[in-house]
């Protein structure tokens, strides 16, 4: 029968596991030696295109030769995914298969030398005798080309000198696929010579492949996104044998690439390695490494969910190495976020970049990257003064259309979680903010800007309404718990007290899921609301339940203040709940009661807990707490203590 070649493509790959091109441009097969063999299994086609010129006669696009597969009914499958030698193999070993196999593990991977050069197979049966004769001389060519590859050695990966000059996905992944196509992370080919070249630049090659192709992936087509898929995994498999060859910019080049992409955890484990076994020459290699690299680095890490330590410091002292002038506001803030979200604060990186911030020219900041810095800093909770007044420097001699609502936010919200007050930023974003379409204006926007506003003591009743129609427009199931509460407490803050907007807020706490709340969240809701006096019995006893639910690791004991201290109320009195924090504070760490605030957090606590009738409680956790204080008591008094057992009522 006949086939088109898409067809007889697509069956040649499922019956041996590859591309017909890629073999055809690759492999080289002594077909004449094993067709008897084979059972007349394969047919060989000789194909050749008139050439003009004696030139072209050589030319590697004017000779093909294809191995069709003869299928018949009564076919093993037994073979079916395996190499076509390896099949040839099943029927017996001869000296021509052997010299096949040796040729597998050493021909060169470069597409002029790897052409098919047998096209003089006759087809023809053979007598025993004749067969044994001509795998007597295959074998001797093949001792010759090998004696040739082992002295040419196998070549590198070879981009295109205009690939980068492509702006078209399709035209790239013609391009690159045939580079990448007859890898076959079963054989190891390109691992094999990665491994034996020390000078080898295929790694260097996959970096500005997978760059290029992470470039134009957003064009994408339904139809092209399997050979987007299948290519940034072969690219990626050729990174990752050749790791030890790149440099940092490379490397995070190659992470920059993938990220965002699944199946891809082994490739950045093995970026991980090399930073951490590096050591100090990494760290000094470092010198020549952008800015930008190490961010990659540091986020894409985390996203990945790389939490090594060890890792993370290395990075840092990486970015130690770099001088302060090549870096940007921007960078360093993706930098330290990228840190946080792993947990890993190094004061010693912190004050370098603090002090960068300090060297870098107001002119060459914009409000991107003052607003990440900002964030930044709050998320340490560095207090630096100098930093934050560099940074409302940078705000105040800014354009106004170099900013927009998201900067706006961030740039507020951070001053405020870091307890900065400066009246002049508030007020001049605060005239922007009013002057913004408010389709422009998210929910993170809106929770952002309030917080910020009534954090720097401003009481824009104003922008607060406008704030709050957003809310409004907000559909219920869009508001996190970080919203409810962030909104709440800045409402509660300002003494703004917008029914509307409190029971859109309780209708989408509600709806939430027990397991979405965390504690900071809660107690936030629970202060807000307290503070302006309103008891929706329906949304506290949901709190409770919620609470109860929690994790006692991840309460806080100021949190745990503001819980006992609402919970304790008439209108919303819930003895379950404080007998549950009661537990929780005797399994508290002694090392919490250690901060300047202990006594007075203790103190709130023991009052609350003995207005609401509950004295013998307090009395037990008088005495555990009172243990706690004395041993990290510093500067407490033996007066402090007094006024705690006065409080509850037993001196």
């Amino acid at each position: 029968g006949r086939a088109n070649s898409l067809t007889f493509s697509y069956k040649w790959k499922q019956q041996f596991g590859e591309n017909l091109r890629n073999f055809v441009e690759r492999e080289q097969l002594d077909v004449s030696a094993m067709l008897k063999m084979s059972n007349n299994r394969f047919l060989v086609v000789d194909m050749q295109t008139p050439s003009s010129s004696a030139e072209e006669e050589v030319d590697e696009c004017n000779h093909l030769q294809v191995y069709l597969l003869n299928e018949k009914a009564n076919v093993e499958q037994n073979g079916r995914g395996q190499p076509l030698g390896d099949q040839l193999g099943v029927y017996g070993e001869s000296a021509a298969i052997k010299a096949w196999r040796l040729r597998r593990a050493t021909t060169t991977m470069s597409r002029s030398d790897a052409l098919v050069s047998d096209s003089s197979a006759k087809m023809v049966a053979l007598s025993h005798e004749q067969d044994s004769a001509e795998l007597g001389d295959a074998n001797a060519s093949a001792d010759a080309k090998d004696r040739t590859s082992n002295t040419r050695g196998m070549t590198c990966m070879k981009l295109p000198a205009n690939v980068d000059k492509i702006q078209d996905l399709g035209k790239l992944l013609d391009v690159l696929e045939p580079l990448t196509g007859g890898l076959d992370s079963r054989l190891g080919l390109r691992q094999m010579h990665l491994a034996w070249s020390s000078r080898c630049t295929c790694a260097a090659s996959a970096v500005k492949g997978l760059q290029k192709v992470a470039e134009l992936q957003h064009t994408a087509k339904r139809r092209q996104l399997k050979r987007v898929d299948e290519l940034v995994k072969s690219l990626a498999d050729v990174v990752q044998a050749g790791m030890s060859s790149l440099t940092c910019d490379q490397i995070a080049g190659v992470l920059g690439a993938i990220d965002g992409r699944s199946g891809h955890d082994t490739l950045v484990f093995f970026a991980s390695n090399r930073v951490v076994q590096g050591g100090q020459k990494f760290i000094r290699d470092a010198r020549n490494c952008s800015p930008e690299a190490i961010s990659v680095f540091v986020t894409t890490m985390a996203r990945y969910g790389q939490r090594d330590p060890l890792l993370y410091r290395q990075l840092g002292s990486a970015c130690l190495q770099i001088p302060a002038e090549r870096y940007t506001a921007a960078v360093m803030a993706e930098i330290l976020d990228g840190m946080h979200s792993v947990g890993v604060h190094d004061t010693t990186l912190m004050r370098y970049f603090t002090a960068a911030l300090q060297q870098l020219p107001v002119a060459s900041l914009d409000a991107h990257g003052t607003a990440g810095m900002a964030m930044a800093l709050a998320k340490w909770g560095t207090n630096d003064d100098a930093a934050f007044r560099r940074l409302s420097t940078v705000v105040m001699q800014l354009p106004d259309s170099a900013f927009d609502v998201g900067s706006i936010g961030k740039i507020l919200y951070g001053f405020a979680l870091s307890g900065i007050k400066d009246p002049a930023l508030v007020a001049r974003l605060s005239t922007i903010v009013r002057g913004l379409d408010s389709k422009v204006i998210s929910i993170d926007d809106a929770a952002r800007i309030v917080s910020g506003i009534t954090g720097g003591a401003s009481q824009d009743t104003t922008l607060l309404q406008r704030m709050g129609q957003t809310i409004l427009e907000t559909r219920v199931s869009s508001l996190t718990h970080h919203h409810i509460g962030v909104i709440a407490k800045a409402f509660a803050d300002a003494d703004y007290h917008s029914v509307e907007v409190f029971d859109h807020l309780t209708a989408a706490a509600l709806k939430l899921e027990p397991w979405s709340f965390d504690i900071q969240a809660v107690a936030m809701i629970v202060q807000a609301y307290v503070k302006l006096g309103i008891f929706d019995k329906g949304l506290f006893g949901r709190l409770s339940t919620v609470l109860q639910q929690m994790d006692p690791v991840s309460f806080r004991l100021q949190d745990v203040s503001i819980l006992v201290t609402a919970y304790t109320l008439p209108e919303v009195q819930d003895k379950a709940l404080l007998g549950k924090l009661a537990t929780i504070l005797q399994q508290m760490d002694a090392s919490i009661f250690s901060t300047s605030d202990a006594v007075q957090e203790v103190s709130i606590i023991l009052n609350a807990f003995a207005s609401a009738d509950m004295k013998d409680l307090a009395l037990s956790l008088s005495q555990v707490l009172g243990n706690h204080l004395k041993s990290h008591g510093g500067g407490l008094t033996a007066q402090a203590m007094a006024n705690i057992v006065l409080r509850v009522g037993i001196a």
